[in-house]
């Protein structure tokens, strides 16, 4: 391989580089965009929005179960009383 030949080389490897990055860049940045875009609450079709729901009705449970088992130990101190 002489000088020439790798100034050649030099030049197409610096030719197809750039188009390679602009196009790996643009697939990144669209690929993240949607990621991201999923994380935000948009009113109801996002990851954040499905897990925001869940949480509620997990905190709406957990006061159930709270509810329940108060009333579970006052039935049980009411039974205790007529024994």
């Amino acid at each position: 391989m002489n000088g020439l030949e790798s100034s050649q080389d030099s030049q197409l490897l610096e030719l197809l580089s750039s188009p390679i990055i602009a196009a790996t860049s643009w697939v990144l940045k669209s690929y993240l965009k949607n990621f991201v875009h999923e994380l935000k609450p948009n009113g109801g079709g996002s990851m954040k929005d499905t897990v925001n729901q869940i949480h509620s009705e997990i905190t709406e449970l957990r006061v159930s179960v709270a509810k329940l088992e108060g009333q579970f130990t006052q039935h049980l101190a009411e039974i205790g009383r007529s024994e």
